[in-house]
């Protein structure tokens, strides 16, 4: 499964008096499906001692000596104050996303057929789906909703502007194109969704979107 991270990481430094080195790192990222968004550590003189995470909110010590030393009181002043920069670095994270084009952009979908090249040749259907980001995608061919394996994909590939595109094929009989459908799943969609090319609109390039109920 192709992959690309998008991350950013904020690191806030000070040195103590005692000359101890406390460090709190903060990490954004986009483009991994069910991975907290945000992740913080804290660490003295390189030692982790404690960390948060969007998933579960709440800072827990990594040391027992810290367990041992802090009430549940400090450890929610100390949730409260991280979360205050937590929100700074994913502001900043939007912010960098917004500038470089890498907001979660909804594919677009174009269903096309390509007439056969000789007489009894099988004709094309083409699924081209462009503009998506992230970059995991999964588009499939359905033959009334069974999924089709002899396809032949021009894989991910980059766009100008930071999204991506994939092409989908598959040859199939003359007359048999309302028996097929390009299933398209990405993070950007509530759920999945199937389009269908569309004779009436095939010269306007668009196609049918159905539902899985249809």
């Amino acid at each position: 499964m192709l992959l690309i991270l998008l991350s950013l990481s904020l690191c806030f430094s000070r040195v103590s008096p005692g000359t101890n080195v406390i460090t709190v790192i903060y990490t954004v990222v986009s483009g991994i499906k069910d991975f907290p968004e945000i992740t913080n550590s804290a660490t003295v003189n390189g030692v982790i001692t404690a960390s948060r995470d969007s998933k579960t909110q709440q800072c827990i010590p990594r040391q027992q000596f810290m367990a041992e030393s802090f009430n549940v009181n400090f450890w929610d002043y100390l949730t409260d104050r991280v979360k205050i920069r937590a929100n700074i670095a994913k502001e900043t994270m939007s912010a960098v996303m917004k500038r470089t084009n890498q907001t979660s952009v909804q594919p677009k979908v174009f269903i096309s057929r390509r007439e056969p090249n000789g007489q009894d040749k099988p004709l094309t259907l083409s699924c081209l789906v462009t503009g998506f980001y992230p970059v995991d995608i999964e588009v499939t061919w359905l033959r009334n909703g069974e999924v089709m394996s002899e396809t032949q994909s021009s894989r991910v590939r980059p766009n100008h502007d930071g999204t991506h595109q994939i092409q989908k094929e598959i040859e199939i009989n003359a007359g048999d194109e309302d028996q097929y459908s390009c299933q398209i799943e990405h993070s950007s969609l509530a759920e999945g969704k199937l389009y269908q090319w569309a004779a009436e609109a095939e010269k306007w390039n668009k196609c049918k979107v159905m539902t899985r109920s249809q």
